[in-house]
């Protein structure tokens, strides 16, 4: 990706402050959505600080899978023609069609930050924060239409504002309306609902810290609030059908890992061992990133760390290290657990008393580098963790 690299140079980021690259993307005629013109895509960056009440522009910030590495398309970021790969490529491609006027700037961590910039790659990751909450919007990118999704998402558009009409017997008339009509494709909807966007760990702060969220699916969209009522009706059909029956195909897991379901409830500032547990299950490319893709939404008091030149087991001690320090003992086999240590409970357990032995040995930092060591020799006697993954996906 060193034409990335270049196209991002010449305008460096001040890793003291706040500052950020925002896109903008050159608009297309819409007749020629997905066409086969081998126009390429044109974006240009800015640099913005978050800070910089004077010179603040509105921006969204995209919500996305990153995707296989291969195939890859060719765009022109500041007139510099670099790869992308193919699902950021269909977003932009829609966008350059469809895109609102009332906001003209993206922020995009694949094209926004430098990706082998390690202290740059830390500092944007840790404002990570404020990136979402502040951003105009949040687009949720599903990718292209497949599976019957656009049956589902014309439905969608508007679903939770039935709730607000005036006339209870015409709000009736179309929530049932709009049921019947999602019932209907049940296997389309669960195919969407089955997305890999779903499971991906960064959409988790990425959700959450959302202001306005718009889900894209293809060229249509619809508010967050429309997908979080579909849940809610999914579930409810899911309740009516008897348990261990082939059709209750809905199940509670779906519904609990998906995370607009948690959009309404307080969830900023999680203590460490309960975003770890409540969020296990989800997925990334750096296993590293199974903390430092929650570092948004836990707590500031366990003082989190964002810093990608450590290797895995630095990172993995170190969450442990804080478990220990917060009291909470029990949670140490979960916690290492959704840090992709996978082992039966009972070597588990073993796992968890060896770890409690080293905590208290450690003294940290003085004597690190030896107590790292046996961390990383218990890594490869319980797991398959046993070196730092690369840094260069999400």
């Amino acid at each position: 990706m060193a034409g990335n690299i270049s196209a991002l140079q010449a305008l460096p980021i001040d890793a003291s402050g706040t500052s950020i690259r925002l896109l903008k993307v050159e608009p297309k005629s819409r007749d020629r959505f997905q066409s086969q013109s081998k126009e390429l895509l044109s974006l240009s960056t800015e640099v913005f600080g978050l800070d910089d009440r004077a010179r603040y522009h509105a921006y969204r910030a995209l919500s996305y899978t990153w995707g296989p590495p291969e195939p890859t398309k060719a765009i022109a970021l500041n007139g510099i023609v670099i790869r992308i790969r193919k699902n950021l490529f269909d977003f932009l491609d829609m966008y350059a069609h469809e895109q609102p006027d009332e906001c003209k700037y993206l922020w995009i961590d694949q094209l926004c930050i430098d990706q082998n910039n390690t202290q740059e790659r830390n500092h944007q990751v840790g404002i990570m924060h404020r990136i979402y909450a502040e951003a105009y919007e949040v687009v949720a990118w599903l990718g292209l239409d497949e599976d019957g999704s656009e049956r589902v998402m014309k439905c969608l558009s508007g679903f939770s504002d039935v709730a607000f009409l005036g006339d209870s017997r015409l709000r009736g008339v179309m929530k049932d309306d709009k049921r019947k009509m999602l019932l209907e494709n049940f296997e389309a909807v669960k195919a969407l609902l089955g997305r890999d966007y779903w499971g991906r760990l960064w959409i988790i702060q990425e959700v959450l810290l959302a202001v306005r969220l718009k889900v894209y699916c293809g060229r249509l969209h619809c508010d967050g609030a429309d997908f979080e009522s579909l849940l809610g009706l999914m579930m409810i059909a899911n309740d009516r059908i008897p348990r261990g029956t082939q059709t209750n195909i809905f199940g509670e897991e779906m519904w609990q890992s998906n995370p607009i379901t948690y959009r309404n409830s307080l969830l900023a500032n999680m203590d460490i061992s309960e975003a770890l547990l409540r969020f296990s299950e989800a997925s990334c490319v750096d296993p590293r990133d199974k903390i430092f893709g929650l570092g948004a939404i836990i707590s500031s008091s366990h003082d989190l760390t964002i810093d990608y030149g450590m290797s895995c087991e630095e990172v993995y001690m170190d969450t442990c290290c804080k478990l220990y320090e917060t009291d909470r003992r029990e949670v140490a086999y979960e916690a290492l657990r959704c840090l992709s240590v996978q082992a039966k409970l009972h070597v588990s357990l073993e796992l968890a008393s060896d770890i409690e032995q080293l905590v208290r040995l450690k003294k940290w930092p003085e004597n690190s580098s030896r107590h790292l060591e046996i961390f990383r020799k218990y890594l490869q006697r319980y797991s398959a963790v046993d070196a730092a993954p690369s840094v260069s996906a999400s």
